[in-house]
């Protein structure tokens, strides 16, 4: 999130808000927060042209692929663990 910020921000912060804060470099940060987990407010968007629109849409890809890959762990990762012994429904792993 921090580098793709810092990449709108050398870019010439091109983001527009809807209120008409000046963007700096923490409204790059906001934005690429709300951009990168998918979340999408609203209240900060990419200017028109330039290298925000193109920017965003590989921060927000990367984001959703980032939690697909989290989603599509998790099974693996909890039947992994089940496995283990003394693990198991509840079961105490033995600290020696």
């Amino acid at each position: 999130m921090v580098g793709f910020a810092l990449l709108h921000w050398s870019n010439g912060s091109t983001l527009r808000t809807s209120d008409g804060e000046r963007p700096g470099f923490w409204v790059d940060l906001y934005f690429s927060a709300t951009t990168f987990l998918t979340l999408g407010l609203g209240d900060v968007f990419p200017a028109a042209s330039g290298l925000s629109r193109p920017l965003a849409a590989i921060e927000a890809g990367g984001g959703f692929g980032i939690l697909a890959l989290v989603i599509g762990y998790l099974p693996a990762l909890y039947s992994a663990l089940a496995q283990r012994p003394g693990t198991a429904r509840g079961g105490r792993v033995d600290a020696r």
